[in-house]
């Protein structure tokens, strides 16, 4: 299990941002964001009440994450 300041593992993934179609060919990698904290969050239960809240939960502290060079990666 990763703790804060491990190393991420070398990764890509595809990216999606809100309801829209995944962009061509845009991905995401541990090489984002460079001198940044990445945050990464994952939900449990798509589709049910946990999914949400915890969302607007993170969104709620996004300018707390930026003050501190963070960003979230929700997944």
């Amino acid at each position: 299990m990763l703790t804060i300041g491990d190393k991420l593992p070398d990764f890509t993934v595809p990216v999606q941002q809100g309801t829209n179609a995944l962009p061509a060919g845009e991905t995401l990698s541990q090489d984002a964001f460079p001198g940044k904290w990445k945050v990464l969050f994952y939900w449990p239960k798509d589709f049910t009440f946990v999914c949400p809240t915890e969302i607007v939960g993170y969104a709620n502290l996004k300018q707390d994450f930026e003050d501190r060079d963070a960003v979230l990666i929700g997944a």
